[in-house]
This record gives structure tokens, sequence and C-alpha cells, in this order.
């Protein structure tokens, strides 16, 4: 095998047979230095301060090397003024460029860089360990990217050439340079330099660019890189829910040399809070390498800027933190994978930890030959509501705002995180303060602390409502919505459904002291599982959402396109975390459109319609909570799987007594004057008997309608109970019940 100095010389061997090759076909024959023509050019004459001297030393040396690709004409140019005769006033270019190049290279024979770019270049050999002549490197390559035009035609240099002259000019050896400018070495691995190295096209990043144009302090540098995140202001207890996950980071990270973190949960679960947290707990700074740069233009360069924080931090004093780190890596989904750096890139940023690193993803769609890169990958979930609520009002009391607890609980059934809601609040004091100036030139100022709160609060909300509608998600509404009259006993159910409740109550009660009391360490807990079937509107979500109220829990409702997912084993994987997050909250678990995950088993055509229901079924036996499943398709159900409720309850239409309870009690909340009399008349009973379809929920439909078209009367009403039993397609004159 060929040894490495061999090979470079054999690459040279061929380097100098092209020069001279290239050189017997300049036309002209060279002069005698010593002709008149030639001495007219003397004497050689310096330039105080000369701005380009730089790029004139490189130029120099760039004839001498490459006499052969030179565009002479253009080099002349930059030298005509140390010359007193004219370049161009001889034919032979050649010649005068054999007789100049002693002279320029005994005045230029030493790189004379700018003062803030010498500075600048000590600063990144004291920040990144760089040698100095690592650093002269990068300002040749400054240097060189803008000589493109002092080549003749379309000819470049090679990889080889490139080295040869940086080696020239910098007085060391090509092979020198070329291990330099490997890719695993400083000056391409912290991404100071492009990766294009095998035409010679080498560049300057960004980063590295701005050093040779403008002055840098180490702070300034610094904050190119990444900045530090605000101190958590949560304690270790904010998080109780999530306490053994907690417990087994930090002391992972207390006791790991250089821990890779990947969290991942949905938008507003507490990511950020918990990276924070960490970093507090270890006694750290949080550097985060930031997505937008100082101008508000998206970086494209964050994962050079982590390795480059990985070399220049300090492992004892800091966190880094990379948020959305799922645009960089590839997902399962191949579609969603363009653009996606190469596999060495990031293999190489992952190589490159050395520093306590935490990475945040909405989800961990990752491909696992980078997920198993990581020490630890936890998912963070949602905190129940009243530990959201209460970090929602520490967050608020230090930042001296009060808030109702109507849009507080709003807030908390929102994704908006702790730390978006810090953020919302110092821009909604700097907002208030701008308006309370501008009322104050107008002499309109409020002199009251109520009304300044009140402005406060109004830009709060603004700011807050304008995130949520870039999550796609509903916007906190500052007037409470009207409340909708319901009573349970107007629900037509094949169960009393106030007893129902009540039995429920009473359950779960002892159950939980059962828990409480246990000693022995095995949940003793059994879970409610209740069908509700029965046609739209009949009451079904209605009856979960008032047992939620009686039993003081929280509620999940799922729906169908909640959980169902276009890619295989991802219904199931829905199926499952909602049930997850329901047990970890102590939530009443609803699944609406239950028939889209239980259908009937013995027409299944492919395997996972078949997967699908088992593990739903599974979910069901060892949920130990109360989970209720609504369908308007009994039918659909697959058999096995009905059997599996404890209970299944049938909510049927209105009978006539209730409906004339929920007529007089709408009419009531319309402000209906006549509806008494329309009551008791002949005609308003032998028409409300008709109506044998309508459903409690059928009432509510009509009173959102009401908001736009007000009704003045009882047969207006009425009216509007016939159109929608016409809508569900069956005869006001039937005298057959409907019933699921």
């Amino acid at each position: 095998m060929l040894t490495q100095a061999k090979r470079d010389n054999k690459v040279l061997s061929k380097y100098k047979a092209r020069k001279q090759r290239a050189l017997k076909k300049i036309e002209g024959t060279l002069i005698d230095p010593s002709k008149e023509a030639l001495q007219k050019l003397l004497p050689f004459k310096p330039i105080a301060n000369d701005k380009d001297y730089d790029k004139k030393l490189l130029i120099a040396h760039f004839i001498v090397l490459f006499p052969h690709i030179a565009d002479l004409d253009y080099c002349f140019r930059l030298f005509r003024k140390h010359f007193n005769a004219s370049l161009d006033d001889l034919d032979d270019e050649a010649m005068v460029a054999e007789f100049i190049t002693p002279h320029l290279l005994e005045h230029f024979h030493a790189l004379r860089p700018k003062p803030f770019v010498r500075k600048n270049l000590a600063l990144l050999q004291e920040c990144f360990g760089l040698s100095e002549l690592e650093t002269k490197i990068l300002y040749l390559i400054g240097l060189c990217d803008n000589i493109s035009r002092y080549y003749d035609c379309d000819d470049s240099l090679n990889y080889f050439e490139f080295c040869l002259l940086v080696a020239q000019v910098l007085k060391t050896s090509p092979r020198k340079v070329q291990k330099l400018l490997m890719a695993n070495m400083p000056l391409r691995k912290l991404g100071f330099i492009d990766d294009r190295h095998r035409s010679g096209e080498f560049e300057l990043e960004s980063f590295t660019e701005r050093l040779m144009q403008e002055p840098f302090s180490k702070q300034e540098m610094m904050k190119r890189i990444a900045r530090i995140y605000p101190k958590s202001t949560l304690e270790i207890a904010d998080f109780s829910y999530m306490k053994s996950d907690l417990d087994m980071l930090l002391n992972y990270c207390k006791n790991a040399k250089n821990p890779s973190i990947f969290l991942y949960g949905k938008p507003g679960v507490g990511k950020n809070e918990i990276a924070a947290l960490i970093a507090k707990e270890l006694d750290r700074e949080l550097w985060e390498i930031h997505n937008i740069d100082t101008q508000g233009i998206m970086r494209e360069d964050r994962l050079e800027q982590f390795i480059r924080a990985q070399a220049m931090l300090k492992a004892d004093k800091s966190v880094i933190l990379l948020d959305e780190c799922e645009e960089f890596f590839p997902s399962l989904s191949p579609k969603y994978n363009e653009d996606k750096p190469s596999k060495n890139t990031l293999n190489k940023m992952l190589e490159s930890v050395k520093i306590p690193s935490i990475f945040l993803s909405n989800s961990a769609n990752i491909d696992p030959a980078f997920l198993r890169r990581f020490d630890i990958v936890l998912e963070i979930h949602a905190p129940p509501k009243e530990k959201k609520q209460a970090m929602i009002e520490k967050a608020l009391k230090s930042q001296r705002i009060r808030l109702d607890s109507r849009i507080i609980s709003q807030i908390c059934e929102s994704s908006l995180s702790q730390g978006v809601l810090l953020q919302a609040c110092k821009v909604a004091k700097t907002l208030a303060k701008h308006k309370l100036y501008s009322l104050k030139n107008c002499e309109k100022i409020p002199k009251s602390t109520a009304a300044n709160s009140r402005i406060i609060t109004q830009s709060l909300i603004q700011v807050l409502n304008e995130h949520l509608k870039l999550q796609g998600q509903p916007t906190i509404a500052t007037k409470a919505p009207q409340a909708l009259p319901y009573n349970m006993s107007l629900i037509h159910a094949s169960v009393d459904m106030q007893s129902l409740c009540e039995r429920i109550k009473s359950v779960c009660g002892a159950k939980d002291a059962n828990v409480d009391s246990s000693s022995s360490g095995q949940d003793s807990t059994q879970g409610v599982r209740i069908l509700a079937y029965g046609m739209a509107g009949s009451g079904k979500s209605e009856f979960a959402k008032a047992l939620a109220k009686e039993l003081d829990k929280p509620i999940i409702l799922k729906k169908a396109s909640d959980l169902l997912s276009m890619w295989v084993g991802g219904s199931e994987k829905n199926i499952a975390k909602a049930f997850r997050e329901a047990e970890q909250r102590g939530a009443i678990l609803v699944l609406d459109e239950v028939d889209s995950f239980l259908q009937d088993r013995s027409g299944a055509s492919v395997s996972w319609e078949i997967s699908q229901v088992n593990e739903m079924l599974t979910q069901m036996e060892s949920f130990a909570g109360i989970f209720i499943a609504t369908t308007n398709f009994m039918d659909n159900l697959d058999r096995a799987s009905i059997r599996r409720f404890d209970m299944k309850v049938e909510f049927k239409p209105l009978d006539f007594a209730r409906l004339q309870k929920a007529f007089s009690l709408y009419a009531q909340h319309l402000g209906i004057g006549d509806y008494a009399a329309f009551l008791e008349s002949t005609f308003g009973k032998r028409e409300l008997e008709k109506l044998e379809n309508i459903c409690f929920g059928d009432f509510a439909l009509i009173a959102r309608g009401a908001n736009f078209a007000p009704l003045e009367s009882a047969e207006q009403l009425l009216e509007k109970l016939q159109e929608e039993a016409r809508i569900k397609g069956l005869s006001a004159s039937s005298s057959k019940r409907v019933g699921f």
C-alpha cells in the first residue's frame, strides 16, 4: 500500500506535469529580464496602509503557482499602482508575470489581517481551542472565496491545488493543510467551513464569515451560538404528577458524564419548563440553541451551532437545550424527509455531546436508529388540571397579574405552556404601559388600580389568543357563554340516570377509601365500564359531563377522529395513550363513536381491524377508572366486546311527560311568555304528542340557533321541534318509537 507521503508525491508530480504542459501552450517567448522594456516597470513602489495587502499577497502566490490558469490581465490590474509603467504595455503576459513576481513576493510576504479580524481569530483560538494555523486557514479561505475573477475562463483549483496555495502563503506543508481540512478535524467538525472540499471550492459558513466582517466580543460570539434560557421559577413539587420520571432524570444527569436526553410530548405539556428545572437543580445555566437570529430570520445552521456550543461552553456549568429537534431527524413517514440533514451530519452532532444536552420534540415519530443514540427517551404528559392551574396561578402571581378564575380555567384547558404565559405577561405589560401613556396624553388615563389592571388583562388575553390562533385552538373568551339548561331527570334512558349517578358515586367513593387504607400495595380497584347507546342528541355525552361534575373529576372526551391513524399500529398507540392519560389524571374517559373501534371482528378483512378491537378491549379491562363509550350504531359493535361493559344504557327520545318539562324549561330560558297556556291547550298537547323522536339535545340545538333568530312564541318553538323531527327523516305521526 502507498504511504501518505508517496500519495502526496504522486499528486504533486501530476500537478507539475499539468503545469508544464499548460505553460508550453502559452504564446510568446520569455524575454531576458534585463531588457530595457521590463526595467521601465521599476522601481517597485509600496503603498502605505494598503487595504488590499492580503489579497495581493494571495494573488502573488497564485500567479507563481498557477500562471497557466491565471487571468494575468486581471491580476495585473491589481498591482498597476506598484509599478512606474503600465503592465499592459507589453504583449507577453507570461514574460511580465515572470519578471514582477520576485518583486511581489519580496514585498507581500506575511498576512496582515485588520486589527478586529486578528482579535476575532484570537477569540476562536480561545473559545474553541483552535491553533493559530487553523485560524489563518479560515482567514485565507475567506480571501480565496473572492478570487474566482482571477481565474482564466472556467479553470478552477482542485483540492490539492487549493491546499498547495494555502500552504505556500502560510509557509507550511500541503500535507498539514490537508489534515486540518479533514471532516473529523475542528474546522469542518465545528461547521466553520462547508463540505464541498472535493472541488477545492471551500467557503466560510455564515458564522465565521461574519467574524471577517465586524468586530466581536466573547459575549457577542456566544450570543451568535446560543442564549441563556430564563431560570425556572418552578420547584420539583410542581411536577409531583411525574415525580418518579423526574427523579430518574435528575439522578442520571447528576451522575452521567455527558448525558443526552430526548423529551417529547404535545405542545404545552411543559417540556421547556422541565428542561429549565433540570438545569436549575444541577445548578447550571441552560443555553438554548435558538432558531431565530438577531434580525428575526429563521436560522439554518442550528446543528452547527449545537456542535459549537459543545466546544465553547464549560461542561460543569452548562446544559444545552435544542428545541423542535424533530425538524432534523428522519421521520417514520418518508414523505416528511425532504431536505433533512444527512445521516453523517446527525451522527456527528450526536457524537459531539460533551455537555449535558436536552433535545425537545413534539413527537417521537423519528427513525429509531437515531432515538437509540439518546441515553434517555421520555414522553412528557400534561399535568392534571388542578396542578396546571396551580402552576398558572403561581406564574401570574410572579408577574403581579390577577385573572378571573374562568379565564384561568380556559388557559388550563389550552396547550399554552408556562413559558408562553410568562412571556405573554411581559408583552402584555409593555402593551398596557404604552396604552396608558397614550390615554394620559389624551387626558383619559384611568385613575383606579382596577382600571389599570383591566387594561393589562385585556392585553394579556389578546397576546394569548394570538398564540392559540397559530396553534389552531379555541381562543379565550372574555365573556362567559350563556349556560344552557340541563336536568338529568329529563334524560329518558333504560335506567334512572340520577340513581345510576348516585350508585357510581357511592361505588367510586368506596373504592377510593379502599385504596387509601390499603397497605398491600396492590391495586384493588375495578374500573367502571358503561356503554351508552342511542340516537344522536339523546344525552349520552351530557350525562358523562354531569357525572364528572358530580364526582368532581376531570373528563377527557375523545372522538374517533382524535384516535384513528392512517399508519398501521397508529390507532392502537393512540388508544393506549388515551387510557394512560386518563389514568394519570384520574379522569373519566369518554370515547365517542366507539363503533369505529369495536367493529364486529367476524367481518374483518385485514389484520389491523382485529388488532384495533383487541387493543381497545385490553385497555378497557386494565383501566381502573370510569370509562364511558357512546355510539349511535349499536348493531355495528362486536358482540364479544359488548359483554365487557358493566352496564349497557339505552338513551331514548323524550317521552311525553319529559317532553313537556323540557319544553317548559327551554321556553323560560328563551324568554317565551306564552308557554304555560300553550302546554295547557289541546292543540299544544296534541302536537307535542306527535313528536316521538325528539331528544333533550334537540332543545339545546334550537336554543343556540335562537341567538341568531330569536323565538317569540311557543308555537315558533314547536315549529322548530317539528323541523328537527322532519330532518331526522321520521313521520311526525308515526306511532312507533325509535330506539337507538
